[in-house]
């Protein structure tokens, strides 16, 4: 159990800061998250994906929040 939740909220922040970016892990667990909703019908293998969802993607891939 945590006791000092802000402590552990700066080392976590800081974890993730100072670790590097493994961009072909983060590409996979990307695919694997692709075949997992095509699985669960989310969205369909020949479903069109329109500007405002490809920017929406892009946007979660990234992690930015920004919203236009």
């Amino acid at each position: 159990m945590i006791k000092n939740q802000k402590l552990f909220e700066r080392f976590e922040k800081n974890l993730i800061r100072n670790s590097p970016v493994d961009f072909y892990q983060n590409l996979r667990i990307v695919h694997e998250l692709h075949q997992q909703a095509l699985f669960l019908d989310v969205f369909k293998k020949d479903e069109v994906i329109y500007r405002e969802d490809k920017i929406r993607y892009a946007r979660a891939i990234n992690f930015t929040s920004k919203t236009p």
